[in-house]
């Protein structure tokens, strides 16, 4: 028997569903629930003295040339390879991804020099395992549970030089995409305030998943 073809989904059945989400939102505060989780107001110091960049690569292109320099939540390498171009490190640690995975010919290339080092393991626990103060920058992508940035946030900070740099991901309270929430801002917010960092790099992005660098106050 042949399969039923799919009905087509349209931009207005998304828009009905779009509306019956945003009525169960209502209702649920209404209720006296509170569904999202906004990210706690930071003091001027935290952020008075951050530059608005057009975009993460941008930001990339502020880093400081020849250091070691590492990614978690590696999934697709094309951001690690602009971290390669732009940021041109001594040793560049790509964490959750296969050397076998690497495409990109530069990447390739850094692997074959040495410049790139692979992990395949979950990341959490080889990040661990690195020496504290290992990195001159971190870049932390891949987690948007607000615990578990939490978490990675604390780690890297132990990580990092004394002077280091942690740049974050999807700096932001609620995803776009997946229409989910997104605890990345309210993370980074309560590290800065209860840590002694400061943000130093605001990089924007079209759909709202802004990149934050910090370093210590």
């Amino acid at each position: 028997m042949a399969t039923k073809p799919k009905k087509k989904i349209t931009f207005q059945d998304v828009e009905r569903r779009r509306r019956e989400f945003s009525g169960a939102l209502r209702d649920y505060a209404q209720s006296g629930q509170r569904y999202h989780n906004p990210a706690m107001p930071m003091p001027a110091k935290y952020y008075a003295s951050a530059q608005v960049l057009p975009n993460r690569l941008a930001m990339f292109d502020k880093l400081p040339k020849g250091k070691v320099i590492g990614e978690t939540g590696v999934g697709a390498d094309n951001i690690a390879a602009e971290i390669l171009n732009r940021a041109k490190p001594a040793k560049l640690h790509m964490f959750g991804t296969l050397e076998s995975s690497l495409t990109d010919e530069a990447l390739r290339d850094g692997l074959r020099s040495g410049c790139v080092v692979p992990h395949g393991e979950p990341y959490g626990l080889e990040l661990a395992d690195v020496p504290d103060g290992f990195f001159d920058a971190l870049y932390l992508s891949g987690e948007t549970a607000v615990d578990d940035v939490r978490a990675l946030l604390n780690l890297a900070a132990r990580k990092t030089t004394a002077d280091g740099t942690i740049m974050v991901n999807s700096y932001a309270v609620w995803s776009t995409a997946s229409m989910y929430h997104c605890g990345t801002a309210k993370a980074v917010n309560e590290f800065c305030t209860q840590n002694g960092w400061k943000m130093t790099y605001l990089a924007l992005d079209p759909m709202g998943y802004y990149n934050v660098a910090l370093n210590p106050l």
